[in-house]
């Protein structure tokens, strides 16, 4: 069986010290999902929601991480992997905060919209990360052997303790705590990932803009198919949207430089 002190057998202290930084930042974000339908129906009849507004905040955080999966990648190779973590962490920790003291339906719903993007820019980037500072075959397999071991913890402990806030205490501890994972987090950040290396610049922002808007529009037409129809008039506008996203980053990744180089020939030699 392997456990967390075998897998970091080999590496130097620096790659523990990034093994150990990620996965803090993998468990304080797996807390959200492992307990987020624990507090669902609680935070509903707090605020008494209909039923329009309990749909929404069930699509609308995983919305909005769709949206910016591919973005995270390209503003880590843009502003460094570290600052990108810092800012994310940031969003998550504000994010928490705003579910657990919202006296209102819609800033709970804006706060796990805010969480749910840091929390996909931050799980992208410490990905990246990872795989980036190390590199060789043996010690990857050791890091992501750590990060794997960390989700399961996470969901054996975080439901039995947020079922028991909710049925003793309050529903809002449970944002608490996330709150405090993602402090957690910014504290993993700052004292245990390496610094910034030479920042690599990274792409331009608007074809992962774009993929992330057709991911989600692609995910909201199986749903609206899957529970309307698949002639429903909700499903066929997503369905609209999903293809036009595809033709404008076909169109996109047309015009790429190189692209035309490579489709056209002079002369029997590449352009």
């Amino acid at each position: 069986m392997t456990t967390a002190g075998s897998a970091t057998q080999g590496l130097t202290s620096t790659q523990r010290r990034l093994i150990t930084g990620i996965a803090v930042i993998a468990g304080a974000t797996t807390m959200v999902s492992a307990a987020y339908n624990y507090i669902l129906d609680p935070m509903l009849d707090a605020f008494n929601a209909t039923e329009s507004q309990a749909s929404l905040l069930r699509q609308l955080p995983s919305i909005a991480a769709l949206l910016v999966v591919f973005l995270a990648g390209v503003l880590g190779d843009r502003f460094g992997d570290r600052r990108v973590l810092y800012a994310g962490g940031a969003l998550f920790t504000a994010g928490s905060l705003l579910v657990a003291v919202a006296p209102v339906f819609a800033l709970a719903a804006l706060g796990m919209v805010v969480q749910s993007i840091g929390t996909s820019i931050t799980f992208v980037v410490a990905l990246g990360l990872l795989s980036a500072r190390i590199s060789d075959p043996a010690g990857r397999a050791s890091a992501f052997s750590v990060f794997a071991i960390i989700s399961p913890v996470i969901y054996l402990l975080l439901p039995v303790i947020a079922g028991a806030l909710v049925d003793n205490r309050t529903w809002r501890l449970v944002p608490l705590i996330w709150t405090l994972g993602g402090l957690v987090m910014i504290w993993a950040c700052w004292r245990l990932l390496p610094p910034d290396e030479q920042i690599r610049g990274g792409g331009e922002l608007v074809t992962p803009v774009i993929a992330g808007l057709v991911l989600a529009a692609g995910v909201q037409t199986i749903n609206s198919a899957s529970n309307a129809g698949a002639t429903a008039p909700d499903t066929l506008i997503r369905l609209g949207l999903t293809v036009t996203g595809l033709v404008v980053l076909a169109i996109l990744y047309a015009r790429r430089p190189g692209r035309r180089c490579r489709w056209r020939h002079c002369g029997g030699e590449a352009c």
